[in-house]
């Protein structure tokens, strides 16, 4: 076996996370980590987005993935505009969404313009690797 492959981490996270959200740190990126129990109420969302804040505080990293499952229930414009604000509470962040199913096109779009107004840069996804790679391209560590 070649040494890049002995020396190659593999995390292994459950399927399923117990809590609403997992935090963890991966090699270049945060990884957040959505369970299906995970609801979009305003105390959700602000314990989401001071986690994220805080990760990449104490990581040093700027590089975030939250992958997992997307809440079911539609959020209002109110809604998208507050968690776009969250998101950029901590400026200069890369975000990639990677969930199960894609927010609406609207939906996307408002939150990844009000989140740019302050500097934080966020792009949806369905395919994790294309997501790291954006990432990964656009991010500094």
């Amino acid at each position: 076996m070649s040494k890049s492959k002995v020396d190659q981490k593999v995390w292994l996270a459950p399927l399923v996370p117990d809590e609403d959200f997992q935090v963890q740190f991966r090699d270049d990126h945060i990884n957040i980590t959505i369970g299906p129990k995970y609801k979009t109420s305003r105390r959700q969302r602000k314990e989401l987005w001071a986690a994220i804040r805080s990760a990449s505080e104490g990581y040093g990293s700027r590089r975030i993935l939250l992958e997992g499952f997307r809440p079911r229930s539609e959020l209002s414009t109110v809604e998208v505009v507050e968690a776009g604000q969250h998101a950029s509470a901590s400026p200069n962040l890369w975000i990639a969404f990677c969930m199960d199913q894609l927010y609406p096109t609207d939906q996307r779009e408002l939150f990844e313009v009000v989140a740019a107004s302050r500097g934080v840069r966020a792009k949806f996804f369905t395919d994790r690797e294309k997501a790291l790679t954006w990432l990964r391209r656009n991010a500094r560590a």
